[in-house]
């Protein structure tokens, strides 16, 4: 987490954008909570107020994602509207109708550094988060916490194939057919959720 508000604070012009400033926010009470509590659980009733802080910071930072998008279009918006000074590495030869240099955002290479960076430690501290919170519920049938030891890469495609088809369904009254082909019994252990979001 630390590594995480270091790197909010530091991020140019994404910095100042208010859903990123609150992503920081969110990062930093969740740290400080961690910090204040005791580095040796004694007891069981440690372990679970433990446990309860935990899942309050794995609760209060599930919408970061959607929050870290609406802060990369708060970005957008400044520097098309002239809020805030593009790059120079981002700006194109290109210009629009009203003659502004047009922004290549995909030339941003240190946002798009620092989003690698932050989703990649975002999925790394939700999986100990939500490991740590599963082992503690009631054991669940080939899992061992969030893994599962016998994750089916078919059963994951055909439930995406399945989702994909009532959206084309709804929006254009139809949908392809999709076919899967290969060793279809073939399992592993995995976190699963990971493949469905």
């Amino acid at each position: 987490l630390a590594h995480r508000i270091v790197d909010l604070n530091r991020v140019p012009l994404m910095k100042d954008m208010p859903s990123v400033r609150a992503v920081r926010d969110l990062y930093l009470t969740s740290f400080l909570e961690l910090v204040s509590v005791d580095k040796e659980i004694k007891n069981e009733a440690q372990e679970e107020e433990f446990s309860k802080l935990l899942e309050n910071i794995y609760e209060r930072h599930a919408g970061v994602l959607v929050q870290m998008a609406r802060g990369a279009f708060e970005l957008r918006a400044a520097i098309k509207s002239g809020a805030v000074e593009c790059p120079t590495s981002a700006k194109s030869a290109n210009v629009d109708a009203a003659g502004a240099t047009l922004v290549e955002f995909d030339k941003m290479e240190t946002t798009h550094d620092f989003l690698d960076r932050f989703y990649i430690s975002r999925i790394g501290i939700r999986v100990l988060i939500g490991q740590y919170l599963s082992l503690r519920q009631p054991p669940v049938e080939n899992y061992v916490g969030i893994i599962c030891g016998r994750t089916s890469p078919y059963e994951i495609v055909r439930r995406a194939i399945d989702d994909a088809s009532f959206m084309c369904t709804r929006k254009y009254g139809d949908a392809p057919e999709v076919i899967i082909t290969g060793r279809l019994d073939l399992s592993f252990p995995y976190v699963p959720t990971h493949l469905r979001e």
